[in-house]
């Protein structure tokens, strides 16, 4: 009898503890990013790209495969008024390989020997991202605005190769640099709990996709331990659309229809989403050179924050 008492007691106290972690993972969590002036952030984003093309007058599809990798960091240079920080952005690290079929189209790596350059003028081009810096200012609700720095990054870019400049200037406009700056966008505008759903609509410049509509549902599903952070899990999952250019091109590329699925981690200690993934699919059709091509494209992008340190001296 004593031992079966003993063992309601234990069972009692493991019941009270269990209780007590569950109010306190049930209580409201606040996700808001709050930049710390003073603190750089190392971060890496991560693109894989996988189209299949119907392309007329050519017998068999076109298969192609993009991968993307770059690193660079973020730092919050001093808190201004009103709730606004101002920034700094700083590409470290580049590399990309285009593939058609079997065949290697394109391809660079930052961080190999530029010899071979000289043969190469994707690669001599993609180089120049590395170095790029660019400045703007982070205000309280995490839009990023008042960029600088574009317009003299492609000052000192040749224009001769055309391959090589259109790649980059697809990679560093201004609407490109103000995605990568904004690391709170899907996070719930209020306190949430466990299960608590919101909602967003967006609506991102893409080039010559014109603006890219996307439909958002959002969950807080959980605490999880992620690459040694107690963070919030949220996943995602939407749709995605596209409206027209209005910008005359060469190619017009309209997305007829798309998914996406994903999920974010948010550390709450440190008031920062520490990483997003996404995985899309997508039915497009592009107009090029008089032609119709209809394309079914796969995308996995990974945004990962891989460090918090102080400012460089």
């Amino acid at each position: 009898m004593k031992n079966f008492t003993s063992i309601l007691f234990c069972a009692a106290v493991i019941a009270l503890l269990a209780g007590c972690s569950k109010a306190k993972e049930e209580k409201a969590v606040s996700m808001q990013i709050k930049w710390m002036a003073g603190k750089q952030y190392t971060n890496e984003m991560i693109m894989s790209q996988a189209s299949h093309m119907d392309v007329p007058g050519l017998p068999n599809a076109v298969d192609q495969i993009t991968d993307v990798a770059q690193s660079y960091t973020i730092s919050a240079l001093k808190d201004l008024p009103n709730g606004v920080t101002e920034m700094a952005m700083d590409f470290t690290a580049e590399k990309m390989l285009i593939r058609v079929g079997n065949n290697t189209v394109a391809a660079s790596d930052s961080k190999t020997s530029a010899a071979g350059d000289n043969t190469n003028n994707v690669a001599a081009m993609l180089r120049r991202i590395v170095g790029a810096h660019f400045g703007y200012e982070m205000d309280a609700q995490g839009k990023a605005s008042h960029i600088t720095g574009v317009k003299e990054f492609f000052a000192h870019v040749p224009t001769e190769d055309n391959q090589g400049s259109s790649i980059l200037k697809s990679m560093m406009s201004e609407d490109l640099i103000r995605q990568f700056a904004t690391r709170g966008q899907g996070l719930p505008p209020n306190p949430v709990k466990l299960g608590d759903h919101w909602k967003l609509h967006l609506e991102e410049n893409a080039g010559s996709v014109g603006v890219l509509q996307m439909d958002l549902n959002y969950i807080f599903s959980g605490f999880e331990n992620h690459d040694g952070h107690h963070c919030a899990a949220i996943d995602f999952n939407g749709t995605v659309m596209s409206k027209p250019s209005t910008n005359a091109a060469a190619m017009n590329i309209t997305v007829e229809g798309g998914s996406i699925l994903g999920k974010m981690w948010f550390d709450p200690e440190l008031n920062m989403v520490m990483e997003t993934g996404s995985d899309q699919m997508m039915t497009m059709k592009i107009l090029a050179q008089g032609k119709t091509i209809h394309s079914q494209m796969k995308q996995t992008v990974d945004i990962r924050m891989t460090g918090v340190g102080d400012l460089p001296k």
